[in-house]
């Protein structure tokens, strides 16, 4: 399992990307990339899905929560 790393450093990937995490180091199910607006989801090892990725100006993806999205993303339920 991956942790995310709060480390205000670009990733080693090169991208520029700084990941996002939750208060428990985990990654948050949603990352988008600060400067290109580019949005997706990863799973719990902080991996983007394939086919979850949008471009700047558009709707985000709807990611499940740390750990869901390993077999796909899924939508968060909306509260009552």
């Amino acid at each position: 399992r991956g942790r995310c790393r709060r480390d205000p450093r670009p990733s080693p990937v090169g991208n520029g990307h700084v990941p996002q995490c939750d208060e428990e180091g985990r990654y948050r199910p949603l990352q988008c990339h600060g400067s290109t607006g580019y949005c997706w989801c990863v799973d719990a090892a902080g991996q983007e899905i394939a086919g979850t990725r949008t471009a700047p100006g558009s709707t985000p993806p709807r990611c499940g929560s740390p750990g869901q999205c390993p077999g796909g993303c899924r939508p968060l339920p909306i509260a009552p």
